[in-house]
């Protein structure tokens, strides 16, 4: 007799944080499910803190303490009774949610805004490169829209684009501006850094000395953003 197993929780990260019993609010002291860093903390934090993770004994006196505001840790959750399942042990992320309609495209218009600003390409000139490019048999059905001033002006505000119509963009936009990039780039530098992080994610099968890699990949990638658009040494 076969018994199934719950692996993973995966969605959006509002939803799975209401599943798993965890805090609602991404504003809170301890908005992490994956560990108990602070708030001013984890804005600065540019690689992980393995002293910091959940596990099942910090997250049993979470219970105990009975405080979301000095845990973040609402209530236990009742998939914690299913054998062989813990929710401090449910790591793996929607990358839906968090690359292709998150991550990337709040990225993507940060970093058009500012090669705009230094005039290597205009906002129509990147829509008519999107319109006219050749996105071959397989990516025609979700060839992306024109990008709209409205987005690229709040790059917080929705992209415009479905999860497949963005990974199209973020996947071929090199091939669609790498010739209009100046050398010494470094918001470009950002952004390759993220698309290089995102396909690693997207890979069917990764080996465990791979894992390294996206490591690096992550640290570079978090010192050098918050450097380039907000003046901010981690």
């Amino acid at each position: 007799m076969v018994i199934p197993k719950l692996f993973q929780v995966v969605g959006d990260n509002l939803g799975v944080h209401s599943l798993l019993g965890y805090v609602t609010s991404f504003t809170a002291n301890y908005y992490c499910r994956y560990c108990k860093g602070h708030r001013s903390d984890l804005q600065k934090l540019v690689a992980e803190d393995q002293s910091l993770l959940r596990n099942k004994e910090n997250y049993s006196g979470d219970i105990i303490s009975n405080d979301a505001s000095l845990t973040g840790v609402k209530t236990t959750s009742a998939l914690n009774q299913i054998d062989g399942y813990h929710v401090v042990e449910n790591v793996a992320p929607d990358v839906m949610h968090v690359f292709t309609e998150g991550i990337i495209p709040l990225e993507m218009h940060l970093v058009l805004q500012r090669l705009i600003e230094r005039e290597m390409f205009t906002l129509e000139e990147v829509n008519l490169r999107i319109i006219s490019f050749n996105y071959g048999f397989v990516d025609r059905i979700n060839k992306p829209t024109p990008i709209r001033l409205s987005s690229l002006l709040n790059s917080s505000a929705a992209s415009g684009q479905t999860s497949a119509q963005m990974t199209c963009l973020a996947l071929n936009h090199f091939l669609m501006l790498g010739d209009r990039i100046k050398q010494n780039s470094e918001e470009w530098e950002v952004f390759l850094l993220l698309i290089e992080i995102f396909k690693i994610g997207m890979s069917q099968c990764i080996s465990l000395s791979a894992t390294y890699y996206p490591k690096v990949l992550i640290k570079d990638h978090h010192e050098l953003f918050p450097f380039e658009f907000f003046h901010i040494v981690p």
